[in-house]
């Protein structure tokens, strides 16, 4: 498994490429051509607007992130179109975690905390032992929003937290950049240990089962060998998913890898790449049976919980291997590809500065990243199967499989 980190902000700025070089514009296809979104197994939504053999009916296009954001900018200053809301974000509780129930920001004692359900288990966790520890004097309560979607609701102040936790350092990156461009000031310290630190990581593969591994194995050596199989394998056409890039992280490191794998085959610049023609039909030969129905747009934990509520509704997904790695633990019957190369989602733990937060709200966040930090609440992360983000020392994923 040979892995890139897709962690520097130029692989952002070609992602974002990418997403809106041909993302959009296959959106706007499925869209006019009438996909709805149904079930895989009633047919179900392709991303051209196909049907893929089953009952497709409707003609709304309810496709997610159909507003545009006014602040995506990217590096060279252009506004690039945005994410909006999809409807997809809830919040969650368990325990003495609170539910954040509020308009955009917390009050009193209450600590915000936005973050994708990637993380909502061992978060909810730690927070229920952090708020009982503390008692009264701090509260952290969770909303959570699919990554890139709860960029831009940031930087939009749409929701205004105390603690954001993305999938990965590129966001926190590019609402860094982003903020700093359209206001002026700092909205995160990316060198500041105390306010600012990646906890675990994990690789993006594929998720299948074991029946149809041996049909899969050529077919997903690399996104070339998919693209090369017109969207079928010795059992058949293809059924697969991946979550929505414009608003999930996994989604948009997909793409990435769809990317990196073009232009390593080409040569080209993957700046010009990204936005290109050629790259947007690679993508469309790649995506023949992609199906981009509501567990897709719902993210990658949603996208997971579909799969195996019904291991046939498509032939394999891309979601993160702490997803996976639970999942075939729990059925055997299930099976797990790494793409060649793949990618690393990093969960990240960032304090937000932010002048709507009080004095006592930002010294309960600076307490909670250092809870989450401790060895204690790490190794508790381990039993969700997420790898340390630190190689060595005590802590291993091994021990846990």
């Amino acid at each position: 498994m040979r892995v890139t980190g897709l962690g520097k902000l130029i692989l952002l700025i070609l992602v974002i490429g990418a997403a809106f070089g041909g993302w959009r514009v296959f959106q706007n296809m499925n869209k006019s051509g009438g996909a709805n979104n149904g079930n895989a197994n009633n047919g179900g939504t392709s991303l051209f607007g196909k049907n893929n053999g089953g009952n497709n009916t409707g003609n709304n296009g309810n496709n997610t992130g159909n507003n545009t954001g006014n602040n995506g900018s990217n590096s060279n200053g252009n506004n690039s179109t945005g994410s909006g809301n999809s409807g997809n974000s809830s919040t969650q509780s368990g325990g003495n975690s609170g539910t954040f129930t509020g308009g955009t920001a917390a009050s009193g004692n209450e600590i915000l905390l936005v973050t994708s359900n990637t993380k909502k288990g061992w978060l909810v966790d730690e927070i229920s032992k952090f708020n009982a520890q503390n008692g009264d004097k701090y509260k952290i309560v969770t909303k959570f929003i699919e990554t890139r979607e709860a960029m831009h609701a940031i930087l939009e102040g749409k929701v205004k937290p105390a603690i954001w936790s993305p999938s990965s350092t590129i966001w926190t990156q590019r609402l860094s950049q982003a903020w700093q461009q359209k206001n002026g000031n700092a909205i995160l310290n990316l060198n500041d240990g105390d306010k600012y630190r990646v906890f675990f990581r994990s690789p993006l593969v594929f998720l299948t089962t074991k029946r149809k591994l041996n049909a899969l194995k050529p077919v997903l050596k690399s996104w070339d060998t998919l693209r090369a199989s017109n969207g079928r394998t010795s059992q058949g056409a293809l059924k697969w998913a991946h979550a929505d890039p414009l608003t999930a992280n996994s989604g948009m490191m997909t793409l990435g890898l769809m990317l990196a794998d073009y232009t390593a085959q080409t040569g080209s610049d993957p700046a010009i790449a990204a936005s290109s023609a050629k790259f947007r039909t690679y993508v469309s030969g790649i995506s023949r049976g992609l199906v981009f129905d509501l567990p897709a747009q719902g993210g990658s934990s949603a996208l997971t919980k579909a799969f195996l509520q019904n291991t046939s509704r498509y032939d394999f997904i891309t979601t993160y291997e702490s997803n996976a790695i639970e999942a075939a633990l729990n059925d055997p019957s299930l099976a797990v590809i790494y793409p060649n190369p793949t990618a690393v989602s990093e969960s990240v733990g960032a304090l937000i500065n932010g002048e709507w937060l009080s004095d006592t709200q930002r010294e309960g966040a600076r307490a909670f990243l250092q809870f989450l930090g401790s060895e204690k609440s790490m190794r508790e992360g381990l039993n969700y199967y997420f790898r340390p983000a630190q190689s060595g020392g005590n802590l291993s994923l091994s021990p846990v499989l």
